[in-house]
């Protein structure tokens, strides 16, 4: 292992130790009550270590499986002959498969069920992976992004992940990863009702 290696490793334990602490002090305490320097207590950092990876304690929370350069690179990576849509659940797939093996990903699921408020939030967050990915299927279709074909299918992609999502219980079967492609089969087929 080299040592950029090893150090992106260690970087990356402590986004996750950071992340981890300000979920569950989230839980335990209430989303109002939790300060940057609880966080830090718990994910035994300093506060300008917690600062040198978020911006803040919502930034730790909220801090997504999906990125907007994971969902470029996602993209960029799939066949050009796919289609849009399809391209897409194959990045929400790969990215969803890693994420639901993080507990912390299965106790900020928790976190918005008990603080359903916070779904606003979220969706602030997810607001530029969305950007992003919009950008990535205009560039792939050759249109611009405002075009309707490529709204659609990108703002219809993210609304089975949020359904997806919201119908996922930690732990349960079926998994998170077989409820976003049940909900992007609905899509393919219409939405033509079960049974």
């Amino acid at each position: 292992m080299t040592g950029a290696g090893l150090r992106e490793r260690k970087k990356e334990a402590t986004r996750q130790a950071i992340r981890a602490a300000a979920v569950a002090l989230y839980r335990s305490r209430g989303p109002h009550e939790v300060t940057v320097d609880q966080i830090c207590d718990k994910a035994g950092v300093s506060a300008r270590t917690f600062f040198n990876y978020f911006d803040s304690k919502e930034a730790a929370v909220f801090s997504l499986a999906l990125t907007p350069d994971g969902i470029r690179s996602g993209v960029a990576a799939r066949p050009a002959s796919e289609r849009p849509l399809a391209t897409l659940r194959a990045v929400f797939t790969e990215r969803f498969t890693e994420a639901s093996a993080d507990p912390t990903f299965g106790e900020r699921a928790l976190m918005l069920r008990e603080y359903p408020e916070l779904w606003g939030r979220l969706a602030h967050v997810n607001k530029l992976v969305e950007e992003a990915a919009l950008e990535s299927i205009a560039a792939r279709t050759g249109q611009p992004v405002d075009d309707l074909y490529v709204r659609l299918t990108v703002e219809t992609a993210f609304a089975a992940n949020r359904a997806a999502f919201k119908c996922w219980y930690p732990g349960s079967d079926p998994d998170l990863v077989a409820l976003l492609n049940r909900a992007m089969d609905a899509l393919d087929s219409g939405l033509e009702p079960p049974g």
